[in-house]
């Protein structure tokens, strides 16, 4: 029986570049093309601008875009609008991401949206139609079990948690279809460097293209040759390579029942429903040396 499924993408793009090498990865990866883009955090028409401006460059242009919920309270970094024309930044939108992707869910038997910002638009669903959440799983970037950043031990608020607190709460308190997170454990120090890193940036595909080239614009501090040799920390790679078919076997996945507590940091619950929570790679070299794979010609 053929199932009615869709994939939607969640994302703060605009703030770090790492949405920018989630959403090329999912470009360059056959089946991962998603069916909607909805933006969050803060200014997201600002957000959807900047996603419509790499598509079209990239050659992705027929991929449905929309604002998420807007929140003029958080003010979160805008990395990116000095790259976006006037004609770009002056387009009416009207924030109707959820709804649109309320309307998705309802036609499909199953969604899988990929969550990579704050959970705001995710809460949202699960607050207006909560009678539609069994039918979604999540995978997100989200928290900090017992790891930092580039490995250090401790466990810390998460910037995807604490920026909008309180949806994290409501999210990781719903019953979804399944819950699958990838922590900073797990996608806190994915950098790619050496041949791996030499491969996207001279690669002649328009994703890695774009991708390079908005990577540039974004790190304006950075020296040529720091540009030239590596990537900053690609952390919503990771939620990507769970979303896709058979990668959860390349990450050692454990249940637990997570809450959220005020600060934004994980709390373990024994009465918040089972997630299931990606802990470590089981060949994390492996997985950057396939990025590269999948992003360079």
């Amino acid at each position: 029986m053929n199932m009615n499924k869709y994939l939607i993408l969640d994302t703060d793009i605009g703030n770090d570049i790492d949405d920018h090498w989630a959403l090329a990865m999912m470009l360059r990866t056959p089946g991962m093309e998603p069916d909607l883009i909805v933006t969050a955090s803060g200014d997201t028409p600002y957000r959807a601008a900047v996603t419509r401006h790499f598509l079209k460059n990239a050659g992705f242009s027929h991929i449905p875009v929309a604002a998420g919920e807007l929140r003029k309270d958080q003010d979160i970094p805008e990395t990116l609008r000095h790259i976006l024309s006037e004609e770009e930044l002056d387009r009416q939108e009207v924030c109707d991401g959820v709804e649109r992707m309320i309307a998705m869910i309802e036609k499909a038997d199953s969604v899988t949206i990929v969550a990579i910002g704050a959970l705001t638009n995710i809460a949202q669903i699960a607050q207006r139609r909560p009678d539609l959440t069994k039918k979604c799983r999540i995978v997100a970037m989200s928290g900090s079990y017992d790891g930092s950043f580039m490995d250090k031990p401790g466990r810390i608020p998460e910037f995807n948690v604490y920026s909008d607190c309180a949806a994290a709460k409501i999210v990781y308190s719903t019953q979804w279809q399944d819950l699958l997170l990838t922590p900073l454990d797990h996608c806190g120090a994915l950098v790619m460097d050496g041949a791996d890193y030499q491969k996207v940036f001279t690669a002649k595909n328009p994703v890695a293209k774009e991708l390079i080239a908005t990577y540039h614009d974004w790190t304006a501090w950075l020296s040529e040759e720091d540009k030239k040799s590596k990537s900053s920390i690609l952390f919503d790679t990771a939620a990507v390579k769970l979303a896709t078919p058979g990668g959860e076997e390349s990450s050692v996945i454990r249940e637990m029942r997570i809450a959220i507590a005020d600060d934004g940091s994980w709390v373990e619950d024994d009465s918040a429903p089972v997630c299931r929570v990606a802990l470590a790679w089981k060949d994390r070299a492996a997985y950057i040396s396939e990025l590269a794979a999948i992003l360079g010609d």
